[in-house]
């Protein structure tokens, strides 16, 4: 397993498609009723969209896809609006996990400054648990009390349990990912140029 990393702008990559893929199965009974099983599997997948490459912009992402068709490789990136910070503007003191064992949709914090607005519903966070940095959006707004403490609420649930004082990251949030299929294929044009359309999923191993 290798983290590759992909190519930088100027060549103006984007991220078209960014959400949570979850597996429920929904039965339907002859009468028309639903029975909606739910599973815990939910991970963020997209599709990357490149404009026309030629030249070295095209030779290295070529070499990229390549080695990313080895699904064991992956590669790390942000949510396409989340590289900025966090929509509140909040620049005080990095967040902290405030106690360990935390599991579920919500984390307790400390560290931030008192009565701050810390993150508005729909914003992004990581945080890194069991070593692995797992990606979260916001469910509700979340603001610092007198003391600086403050509950974060989010989705997808936690899989692991991060340390007392591990870092909340609401500035530059990243995960990793691999391609959804172990299958990169580019496309020629006559005039010369190549279209990658890249299929992504969240790279998750227990």
């Amino acid at each position: 397993m290798a983290m590759i990393t992909l190519p930088e702008a100027p060549i103006g990559w984007r991220v078209s498609a960014f959400g949570i893929e979850r597996a429920d199965a929904v039965g339907e009974f002859l009468n028309g009723a639903v029975q909606v099983t739910e599973y815990q599997r939910a991970l963020w997948a997209g599709k990357i969209s490149l404009p026309q490459l030629d030249g070295a912009a095209r030779r290295q992402w070529r070499a990229a896809l390549a080695q990313l068709a080895q699904l064991s490789n992956r590669f790390e990136m942000g949510p396409p609006d989340a590289q900025s910070g966090p929509s509140t503007g909040y620049a005080g003191p990095g967040l902290l996990v405030n106690g360990g064992s935390q599991l579920g949709t919500s984390i307790d914090i400390d560290n931030a400054t008192a009565a701050a607005d810390l993150l508005a519903a729909g914003d992004y966070f990581m945080v890194t648990a069991a070593g692995v940095k797992e990606l979260k959006i916001a469910t509700a707004d979340a603001t610092a009390d007198g003391s600086g403490e403050a509950t974060i609420s989010f989705y997808p649930p936690l899989r692991n349990a991060p340390d007392d004082n591990a870092a909340v990251e609401i500035d530059a949030p990243v995960t990793a990912f691999r391609l959804t299929t172990p299958t990169m294929i580019w496309q020629n044009s006559l005039d010369g140029g190549t279209d990658f359309d890249i299929d992504f999923i969240e790279a998750f191993a227990p």
